[in-house]
């Protein structure tokens, strides 16, 4: 709620907090392999929950503009050059399993038995959100 009032945006009453994992990010220092020099890099090392609020509970000053996707790229260029290069590289390097089978409107879950992350993707309704 702060960051919202920080934007000049209060939240509305009654509005309900929205749970998500959010990255827990560490600075490292490591030798670059091409300059050989220091460097200091964010690392994620894991996840945790955190509460935000959905885009539209606020009101105030409008939000400022941002595009993720720039005008040139095609929607399904995007979804092919970094989507799914993004999906393969959190299911190598972090405990997450992609099934696309996975029925359950929640879109997936945290297993801490299995210690287990597991997401329901669907290419074509991720190219329609684009």
């Amino acid at each position: 709620m702060k960051t919202w009032n920080n934007f000049g945006r209060p939240v509305n009453k009654g509005a309900e907090e929205i749970k998500i994992f959010a990255p827990i990010k560490k600075k490292e220092k490591e030798i670059d392999e091409k300059t050989k020099k220091e460097v200091e890099r964010n690392v994620v090392k894991g996840y945790r929950m955190t509460n935000v609020f959905n885009v539209n509970d606020p009101n105030g000053v409008p939000l400022p503009l941002n595009p993720i996707v720039t005008k040139n790229v095609k929607e399904s260029e995007f979804a092919e050059k970094l989507y799914m290069p993004m999906v393969n590289k959190i299911t190598n390097e972090l405990p997450v399993v992609v099934n696309q089978d996975y029925k359950d409107p929640s879109n997936g879950y945290y297993s801490s038995l299995e210690h287990k992350m597991l997401i329901h993707i669907l290419i074509l309704r991720i190219n329609s959100r684009l």
